[in-house]
């Protein structure tokens, strides 16, 4: 790594998820790690089942209960649910909408954090249906104002 490089990464290292890589998190000494459920079901059984002993925290993508169920099965501290409301990162992917997250969270043990056409009007719905917040991307670029 370049110096600014390492910086960086001394400076995100806590609050970094990196997505996937489980070795680059481990070569990184990052305890967070994001999965999707193909990549969490393609792992060795005793890989997926050493990933608590590691990781401080575990968030998985997940769009449907049976998906929710697996990850938290494998050790997911939170859930990425999505896709929530129409977005332009999914043109044509019509949103499974609010009841979509009040069922989700209503039996999900962990955290559930809303993904998918989040914006900062759209943010208070999901936390009210349950969410525990929400993940932005566009909704970030087109928000002028300063966040707290």
């Amino acid at each position: 790594m370049r110096s600014w490089q390492k910086d960086f990464w001394n400076c995100a290292r806590e609050k970094a998820f990196l997505h996937s890589r489980v070795s680059v998190a481990r070569h990184l000494d990052c305890r967070k790690i994001h999965l999707s459920i193909p990549a969490l079901a393609a792992m060795e059984p005793s890989a997926r089942g050493n990933l608590r002993a590691y990781f401080q925290e575990i968030s998985v993508s997940c769009h449907s209960m049976e998906d929710m169920e697996i990850a938290v099965k494998y050790g997911a501290t939170q859930i990425i649910l999505g896709t929530i409301f129409e977005t332009e990162c999914k043109k044509g992917l019509k949103g499974r909408g609010l009841a979509f997250v009040r069922e989700i969270c209503h039996v999900c043990p962990v955290p559930v954090y809303a993904i998918g056409g989040i914006n900062m009007e759209r943010l208070p719905l999901v936390i009210e249906a349950g969410a525990a917040g929400g993940c932005m991307m566009s909704g970030f670029m087109r928000y002028t104002q300063t966040v707290e």
